[in-house]
């Protein structure tokens, strides 16, 4: 019997050294290919969500880029919250294409913008997922600590206005509703089971790991990749809801609300009421605001066929709508707007260049020459109407 004892010991030592020498391969090879790349973001109680301060590593999901988030947990350099006499510092707020993990740091629009802009500060405080509601609720209660003069706010036409509804998005995540035409907070996203689990220990724990490991890494990339087709599947069962099948819901921007829809014009006046909302607080602050509109890869695709395909699919005449409406938006408060779409697609067109993508797809976020040219646009924008403005 002992000697049987025995022999299972062995075999038990064995095959835990087995497990731990794979494991140790697999994490070798791993890091070899290049495959791990860490959760950048972590729970936020007031945005739902927000980077983790000081965390870095690479970005491979599009793009590749080396990532490194300061220490007040946004993707720039670091900046001291005391601005410096005489310096002009604009406050640049927006969702991934403004963070932009996909290009590297000095290839972002706003290091783009603040090198033209000299000796001007371009603070970037782009987030992954945000809407307009959490970019209100940023500026309100972090970002005036900086003294901005100017704010920015970048407005991604293809999925913003959806963003700002619940009823569209379902993210777990701050919304704000109208009541007796008055924006009211809804964080009810902090009572979720989502937010309960990835606040709990044994995430924490797994947070821990993952920043360590590219196997843990890997399992929660797998993960991550079931739930986004999940809510892509989601979207698409909303869509099918509108009359068109086969287009992702946020396509639905381009098109007047119709009456079978009546989320959507509801998601309309919350933008509305969202983006005065933000004029009203910049103006309590002695600051300026101008928003800028990013068009949504088929809007400036340099193939003109690909383009009328997309537009037929959504049964519009051109991609104007959201921009007419957002400029009308603005007008009620004076808000300077800039629309980079009719220029990014003339240019995509002379260029015969994808704007957006990487590796020849022509979808997804800017590369390398989209931050370039929105850069350009809007700097000499800015020059016309604030720089000297102190």
């Amino acid at each position: 019997m002992r000697w049987m004892r025995s022999r299972k010991i062995k075999l038990l030592f064995l095959t835990c050294v087995a497990i731990m020498v794979s494991l140790l391969f697999a994490e070798i090879l791993l890091r070899f290919l290049e495959f791990g790349q860490p959760l950048f973001l972590q729970p936020d109680p007031l945005l739902g969500s927000s980077l983790i301060p000081n965390l870095s590593g690479w970005f491979r999901s599009e793009g590749k880029a080396y990532i490194q988030i300061n220490g007040a947990g946004y993707r720039d350099q670091e900046r001291s919250v005391q601005k410096k006499a005489g310096v002009f510092r604009i406050a640049a707020l927006g969702d991934s294409y403004l963070e932009a993990l996909q290009v590297p740091m000095e290839q972002t629009i706003t290091a783009l913008l603040e090198k033209q802009l000299q000796p001007a500060e371009v603070l970037n405080f782009g987030c992954s997922g945000y809407g307009t509601a959490q970019e209100y609720l940023s500026l309100q209660h972090r970002i005036w600590a900086y003294s901005p003069d100017v704010v920015l706010v970048f407005f991604t036409v293809g999925n913003d206005v959806f963003d700002n509804c619940k009823e569209l998005s379902g993210q777990p995540r701050p919304y704000f509703t109208l009541q007796d035409q008055k924006l009211v907070l809804d964080n009810s996203f902090l009572d979720s089971d989502f937010y309960h689990k990835h606040t709990s220990f044994l995430f924490q724990t797994f947070r821990i790991l993952q920043k360590r490991s590219a196997i843990v890494q890997m399992a929660y990339r797998i993960q991550s990749q079931r739930t986004t087709a999940r809510l892509l599947q989601q979207q698409q069962t909303l869509a099918q809801q509108y009359g068109s099948a086969g287009i992702e819901l946020v396509d639905f921007t381009y098109q007047p609300p119709q009456p079978e829809g009546p989320a959507l014009e509801k998601a309309w006046q919350i933008t509305q009421a969202l983006i005065h909302a933000i004029a009203d607080e910049t103006k309590q602050h002695n600051a300026n605001l101008g928003l800028v509109l990013i068009p949504h890869c088929w809007q400036v695709h340099p193939n003109l066929e690909a383009r009328e395909h997309v537009l037929k699919q959504l049964k519009v005449q051109d991609f104007s709508y959201p921009g007419i409406r957002l400029a009308q938006i603005c007008s009620l408060k004076k808000i300077p707007i800039l629309d980079l779409g009719p220029q990014f697609a003339q240019f995509s067109l002379e260029k015969k260049v994808f704007l957006h993508g990487f590796n020849g797809s022509g979808y997804g976020h800017w590369n390398s020459q989209g931050h370039q040219l929105a850069s350009e646009l809007v700097a000499d924008w800015v020059r016309k109407l604030w720089v000297g403005q102190k």
